[in-house]
């Protein structure tokens, strides 16, 4: 009788560490929204963001770890997807419905919650957080004033988009443990 393997400890750096396209993919029968998102792009929308996957589970059903850096005025598109999630905000700002996070603040997305999230003035540095290896896109259908609303921030903002850094991060003030606690 052979024993289960055992996950091990695994490291991993952020350099060379690329979005792997075979990590997201866009749901079946998107219909309309493919062509919106893809007007979108011809706008210059996928200069609004940037993703780099720092961490993924070699096990299917493992997790995964993503680092993002939202422009100024980037709006998602209203989507959901198939894994939940945790956002985790370094810097910047985030709209998430009518609620503004700010550096150190967070949101869980569970699986199948259609949403959508707006970066502030700065832009948003975020980690993403996944309970999934692979995760499907499923963008919202409808949604007239959304798209118009998407593609008015894309005008508006990309010439900022090409210059520009991220927010700073979090400053982290470490608190030493007492000899012998943990």
């Amino acid at each position: 009788m052979s024993t289960p393997s055992r996950p091990r400890l695994t490291l991993f750096r952020a350099e060379g560490a690329p979005l792997r396209e075979d990590m997201m993919y866009f749901a079946q029968d998107q219909g309309d929204a493919l062509r919106r998102i893809q007007n979108a792009n011809e706008a210059g929308f996928g200069d609004g963001h940037a993703l780099t996957c720092l961490y993924r589970s070699p096990d299917p059903k493992g997790v995964s770890l993503c680092w993002g850096w939202f422009r100024p005025g980037y709006i998602t598109p209203r989507h959901s997807h198939d894994a939940d999630c945790i956002y985790y905000l370094l810097g910047g700002t985030l709209q998430v419905g009518a609620t503004v996070l700010g550096q150190g603040d967070g949101v869980f997305v569970p699986a199948s919650a259609t949403y959508t999230l707006t970066a502030g003035p700065e832009g948003a540095q975020l980690l993403e957080f996944r309970n999934a290896t692979h995760f499907d896109v499923s963008l919202a259908a409808g949604g007239e004033g959304h798209w118009a609303k998407l593609l008015e921030a894309v005008q508006a903002n990309h010439p900022r988009w090409t210059d520009g850094s991220p927010p700073p991060g979090p400053q982290v003030h470490a608190t030493a443990l007492p000899p012998g606690g943990h």
